[in-house]
């Protein structure tokens, strides 16, 4: 059940939700889609490529040597990205 806007307690719940929801990139539905194709249920990445890129994105490393090249890579290389972007602000 949603709560009362006009409720003290919950009136400012979206401006908090938009402050500190993550704004990362990796979770833009455009991303989403062109990762989606690559998504192998078999093969146990479901988790891997979200963890992947938050370790990326933490230890803010600039370089990856990967082998391979499939679900996880994309999560990688947009880590990658995303510090790259960081740096330069």
């Amino acid at each position: 059940e949603k709560a009362d806007p006009e409720d003290k307690y919950f009136k400012f719940d979206e401006d908090v939700r938009q402050a500190f929801l993550p704004t990362s990139s990796a979770y833009n539905p455009l991303f989403l889609e062109h990762t989606a194709p690559l998504y192998n249920a078999v093969m146990g990445v479901e988790s891997a490529g979200p963890l992947l890129h938050s370790f990326v994105r933490f230890t803010k490393v600039r370089r990856i040597i990967e082998i391979g090249a499939g679900y996880t890579s994309l999560w990688l290389l947009q880590a990658l990205k995303d510090n790259d972007e960081e740096q330069d602000r």
